[in-house]
């Protein structure tokens, strides 16, 4: 019976061995290299995709505040046209009167 356990033992005593020496072979050093590595970059490219959101966020705001300031601008601009047009009929009308006013003066 004690070579029974002797044997159990030492056939977990190697098996312990053996996890071990596989656990530092490497082939399994590379894989988890590489697995942190990999890790590393998938971090790295959440970090910046965050980042690049943020900045699309950023422009899209802009670009809304842009555009309404743009179409504030316009709204002006044909107010300030309308406004125009009308003086420029007013000193058309002031002109008419004008001449109007000499060539019956000199009668």
């Amino acid at each position: 019976m004690k070579t029974h356990k002797a044997q159990v033992s030492t056939s977990q005593a190697a098996d312990t061995i053996a996890a071990i020496s596989s656990y530092f072979s490497p082939n399994r050093e590379r894989e988890r290299d590489n697995s942190s590595l990999n890790l590393f970059q998938f971090q790295s490219t959440l970090t910046e995709l965050r980042e690049v959101r943020l900045r699309n966020e950023q422009l899209q705001d802009t670009l809304n505040l842009e555009t309404c300031r743009a179409d504030r601008l316009e709204n002006q601009t044909s107010n300030l046209k309308e406004k125009i047009d009308k003086l420029k009929a007013k000193v058309r009308e002031l002109k008419d009167d004008i001449r109007f006013m000499k060539h019956t003066r000199h009668r």
